[in-house]
């Protein structure tokens, strides 16, 4: 009989403690289920008292030397139930544009006015508004606190919801609230925060499954399409780099082509760069034949050009090929002085020229060499002379060699 009891209350031990186990598994599901966690914005313009307004609705006393928030400062907050994340985003007007990249995560709004800063009541009026209407807002709460209600003239809470336009706001579910952010000396934080704040978190715990479900369900589609925005980016960055290495490759071809396509007209490449007149064949052609390189000096190569009724111009270093004849510079040589030697072309190919197809006129081959003028003082010269010389009974003329 001994035995079986003690085998009895063992029995009972362990059922006992295995329902303790349950109870105690199934009380943290439960405090776990009911725990909440949430997302608020703070909103407002700059120097409205967003910053100074967070240390109250934390229950903590506003520091003395309150910052203005400039960009982005979260925070959190753990509550009874409730976790909340806070946003407290930057009033500046240039910044303002960045708040709607947040409105997706939020759950509920404040949106925090000087209530004494009349001059800026159409402002916060009109910026209020386009935050209302923003994509990520509709349908959730929104908290209006009318801030500085200690100082002289501040707006109370219905003349500021009239002022703001709330009244006609009927598809809004929003509250005002008056409030004091920074506290008196030696007072203590303004309860008007705590109420506040009991609204809007009773607003978001009414609706919480459907507001939460809706919050997760913007949050990833803000993210995929940021992600989709990354990508076209990172596409277009790749399209621009090929686009411009194309081009580079196609401006190494062609300039590949004209140095092969100057070889084979028998100029050679560093010869073209170290070339340092610029001499003009013109045709009667067209387009005519332009050539850059040394001119020629000996006495058959000047008698090939003749044949071809070429005109030879000479011009100074680093002038442009162009496509008009000019008359040949005169030149006047002093007694007992060298007669400097002309510069020509080596002979060419008319049937080269990229004008024969493109003019019906006369050819290169056609034309017929100019006459040699006569000097009486000199008499005929056998070589290239200048056309139109007029003797001068001062200057004595002699034939360019």
């Amino acid at each position: 009989g001994a035995v079986s009891e003690e085998k009895g209350r063992e029995r009972f031990g362990a059922c006992g403690g295995a329902m303790f186990t349950l109870a105690g598994n199934f009380y943290k599901w439960v405090k776990k289920s009911q725990e909440k966690s949430l997302t608020i914005i703070l909103l407002g313009l700059d120097n409205a008292g967003k910053s100074t307004l967070l240390y109250g609705l934390k229950n903590e006393m506003p520091k003395s030397d309150v910052t203005p928030t400039i960009g982005f400062r979260p925070s959190k907050l753990v509550s009874g139930k409730y976790t909340i994340q806070w946003f407290d985003v930057g009033g500046a007007k240039n910044f303002r544009r960045v708040w709607q990249n947040y409105y997706s995560e939020v759950h509920g709004v404040i949106y925090v006015v000087d209530g004494a800063d009349l001059d800026r009541i159409e402002e916060a009026k009109e910026t209020l508004a386009k935050t209302l209407d923003s994509e990520g807002i509709p349908g959730k709460p929104v908290l209006i606190f009318s801030n500085k209600q200690d100082l002289p003239g501040c707006l109370s809470a219905a003349d500021l919801s009239e002022k703001l336009g709330m009244l006609e706001r009927k598809d809004c579910r929003h509250h005002v609230a008056p409030c004091q952010a920074k506290p008196s000396e030696g007072g203590a934080i303004d309860k008007g925060i705590g109420k506040g704040l009991r609204w809007l978190l009773d607003s978001i715990d009414s609706n919480y499954k459907q507001l939460n479900s809706r919050v997760l369900r913007e949050t990833e589609e803000v993210k995929k399409k940021e992600k989709e925005r990354r990508e076209e980016q990172k596409k277009r960055a790749e399209a621009n780099k090929a686009a411009r290495l194309k081009e580079q490759a196609e401006a190494e071809a062609a300039a590949a082509a004209q140095a092969a396509a100057a070889q084979e007209g028998g100029i050679k490449p560093d010869q073209q760069a170290a070339a340092g007149p610029d001499i003009v064949v013109e045709g009667a052609g067209a387009a005519g034949l332009a050539a850059r390189g040394k001119a020629a000096e000996t006495p058959s190569e000047k008698g090939q050009a003749a044949e071809h009724g070429a005109q030879v111009e000479v011009q100074s270093a680093g002038t442009n090929v162009k496509g008009e004849v000019k008359a040949p510079a005169k030149l006047e040589i002093e007694d007992g002085a060298a007669a400097p030697q002309p510069r020509m072309l080596p002979s060419l190919d008319g049937s080269r020229s990229p004008a024969r197809s493109a003019s019906p006129g006369p050819r290169l081959n056609d034309l017929k060499a100019l006459p040699p003028v006569q000097n009486p003082a000199v008499g005929p010269s056998p070589d290239l002379v200048l056309p139109n010389a007029i003797p001068s009974p001062e200057t004595k003329r002699v034939s360019v060699e």
